[in-house]
């Protein structure tokens, strides 16, 4: 059975502690207590060169919501506050003692438009427990970048074959946008190279739409906090974004309800 969404009611931030560090102009001290690897603005910079062409092939494979996506700055106070907020347990952000909301893959979704529906995202093994054809399938990737078999594919080769193949829309240009995007935003990477777990989800580009990437984007956000806050990660690799554009847009600021056309940014 499908799960139900559930629209949250919005409160009003002037009573809220979270909201009010958020709204402070006087908050203005950066905290790396948990640090992220989300890196919106190279995704920004990577799509504000794309052609009409190029975003109709994003359209297709359902990743065309993050066209619209202006972030640049994720204000890393904010961060820490919502990271020590969220109960890894319940899933739920505790605003106050009496205030609080559930995140769910439906945040992703609202947030991105991308698919909430299809199959779980097929993943590549990796380390020893590969198998061959996984193997010989991050081999076929590396050659296309003339890289080694010991070596990971920097994110910076994949911006320089966007620069370097300039209009193209096809089944590569979709499979490149797709890593990109999840490398360094959606699902993003601690050493800024491609997720090679991702390859077998991109490998057939007719089926990529049909996987809940909204699903497989939240999980990851609640994997990362989860590794924060009992130590065995040193720095967040899911999209703090999604936590903190879901609790932006539960509440009003100044006064003034957030926008709720999707996406929502």
């Amino acid at each position: 059975m499908a799960e139900k969404v559930v629209r949250k009611k919005k409160v009003s931030a002037a009573k809220e502690p979270i909201a009010e560090k958020l709204v402070s102009k006087k908050e203005s001290v950066k905290s790396d207590k948990y640090p992220t690897k989300c890196r919106a603005q190279s995704l920004v910079d990577v799509m504000s060169k794309f052609t009409v062409k190029q975003k109709k092939a994003i359209k297709e494979i359902g990743f065309g919501g993050l066209l619209k996506m202006n972030i640049s700055v994720v204000p890393s106070g904010l961060t820490d506050l919502l990271v020590e907020a969220f109960d890894c347990d319940s899933l739920k952000v505790h605003v106050t003692e009496t205030e609080e909301f559930v995140l769910s893959q439906y945040d992703v979704h609202d947030l991105f438009l991308l698919p909430v529906k299809g199959n779980n995202v097929v993943l590549t093994a990796t380390g020893r427990g590969s198998h061959a054809e996984d193997t010989e399938l991050k081999n076929k990737w590396r050659r296309k970048f003339n890289i080694s078999t010991a070596q990971n594919i920097k994110l910076d080769l994949v911006t320089s074959w966007f620069k370097n193949n300039k209009g193209a829309c096809g089944d590569e240009f979709k499979q490149m946008f797709v890593l990109y995007a999840l490398s360094t935003f959606l699902a993003p990477t601690p050493n800024y190279s491609v997720d090679f777990r991702l390859l077998k989800a991109v490998d057939d580009v007719e089926k990529i739409k049909g996987f809940n990437w909204s699903k497989y984007v939240y999980e990851k956000v609640v994997e990362g906090v989860k590794g924060l806050k009992t130590g065995t990660v040193k720095c967040l690799c899911g999209c703090i974004v999604v936590l903190l554009l879901a609790y932006i847009h539960r509440f009003e600021f100044h006064g003034e309800v957030q926008p709720t056309d999707l996406p929502r940014y």
